[in-house]
């Protein structure tokens, strides 16, 4: 199934894709690919990473936040603003902390 917003043929189209490609050139697209996927997972650990760590700030500050709700804390400025805690995702965590 092809874009239809082209208006090439699908025989100009594989056409266009058929080639001959050169023994090195494939090499170091296959490399090019390997290290792609080995970045991808490298990148989904960190934002795991991220995300615990996040976690951890929100709950030190909701502890904190606690605190002086009860009167046994200095209040900071910036408490009356409210984390969402119901994502899990690294954005809106990051987008959290930017107000601590």
């Amino acid at each position: 199934m092809r874009d239809t917003r082209r208006h090439s043929s699908i025989e100009v189209i594989e056409k266009a894709l058929t080639g001959h490609y050169r023994a090195e050139h494939l090499f170091v697209l296959e490399q090019a690919l390997a290290l792609y996927d080995v970045y991808q997972q490298k990148v989904a650990a960190c934002d795991i990473r991220i995300e615990s760590v996040l976690k951890e700030l929100i709950s030190v500050r909701g502890s904190k936040e606690d605190a002086s709700a009860n009167g046994s804390g200095s209040r900071d400025a910036g408490a009356d603003n409210r984390m969402d805690l119901t994502s899990t995702s690294a954005k809106r965590s990051m987008h959290c902390l930017e107000r601590i």
